[in-house]
């Protein structure tokens, strides 16, 4: 609980180390699902160009991390190189995806 805590007070810091650090949270495949969502979360409202790094998300291994990602990008303006990687994907997806994951990406 106090992992969490902390993760949601640095979401709160627009800064590149706050964003670095939430990064490392979320690729980091030895936090628990619940954190590492939260971290990607916290991505969403950070001003550092991460646009890539939440595409790579899209593929995690945990669906709360995927859902998050999506849920991240929805509030990105993508290059047209990030529009066909996430339109690639969408369209692998299972239908219906039971993780939600593809009503994000829609």
């Amino acid at each position: 609980a106090l992992r969490l805590e902390a993760v949601r007070t640095v979401t709160r810091i627009s800064a590149p180390e706050a964003a670095r650090l939430l990064l490392r949270l979320a690729t980091d495949p030895a936090n628990p699902a619940n954190l590492r969502a939260e971290a990607v979360f916290g991505l969403a409202s950070q001003t550092e160009d991460l646009t890539a790094a939440l595409i790579g998300l899209l593929e995690d291994q945990d669906a709360a991390v995927r859902v998050e990602a999506a849920r991240a990008l929805r509030s990105k303006s993508l290059a047209p190189a990030h529009l066909a990687a996430l339109r690639t994907l969408h369209a692998r997806l299972p239908d219906p995806d039971p993780t939600g994951l593809d009503q994000q990406l829609a």
